[in-house]
């Protein structure tokens, strides 16, 4: 993803807040696990975000994009 795709996505969710929500990133869909972005740094021609140590479990949702009402992992889907 570019700097200019990600900051589109961004936007595009911003809408959905009538407030300042917090940004985690969600890594590992395997094994989901989240962080609390820590910083943004440029090495070269690349960003890095840098996360925190400390983080919960990430739900699976976030592979997916999009918009949820919800944080619960699909349940339903389980039967």
């Amino acid at each position: 993803m570019t700097l200019n795709e990600l900051i589109k996505e961004l936007q595009e969710m911003q809408d959905c807040f009538d407030h300042d929500p917090k940004v985690k990133v969600a890594e590992q869909p395997g094994w989901p696990l989240s962080a609390d972005i820590k910083t943004v740094t440029r090495v070269g021609d690349t960003l890095w975000i840098a996360t925190s140590e400390d983080g919960d479990y990430a739900p699976e949702r976030a592979w997916e994009g999009g918009e949820f009402d919800s944080a619960e992992d699909d349940e339903e889907d389980e039967d």
